[in-house]
């Protein structure tokens, strides 16, 4: 599955494959679906006490290094001629993480066939090309 999404002026692919979980494995060294319980614990802690909890708060608890990686793998893997991580996620001015990690995740559970999670993303903001 592959998506562009608009970061400022650039226009960024983002492509999702059946190898995902070896490839994030072979560029970040991290096991992909341990991230993934991890973001799905800090939900489920968000979800009971979501009255109590601040955007602030929410803030501290979103993991900016899973959600670079993953924007990096994707991105890799849709132009396998872009720079190494650094560079690449310096050559943006700014990243909106919440859109940014909604968009990614969403390619990696639909690559997996987890078909029972709902699409995340609004439609109408991506482009999505199969």
């Amino acid at each position: 599955m592959e998506q562009i999404i608009s970061i400022g002026e650039k226009q960024v692919k983002l492509k999702a494959t059946a190898s995902i979980l070896l490839r994030y494995k072979a560029l970040i060294g991290k096991d992909l679906l341990k991230e993934f319980i991890k973001i799905e614990n800090i939900k489920k802690r968000e979800e009971l006490n979501k009255d109590n909890i601040s955007s602030l708060e929410n803030l501290e608890n979103i993991d900016l290094e899973f959600i670079y990686n993953l924007f990096y793998v994707l991105a890799k893997t849709a132009d396998p001629e872009l720079p190494p991580m650094l560079e690449f996620i310096d050559s943006f001015e700014y990243i909106p993480i919440e859109e940014v990690s909604k968009t990614v995740i969403d390619l990696v559970i639909n690559s997996m066939g987890m078909s029972g999670k709902k699409n995340i993303i609004p439609q109408t903001q991506i482009q999505t090309y199969k």
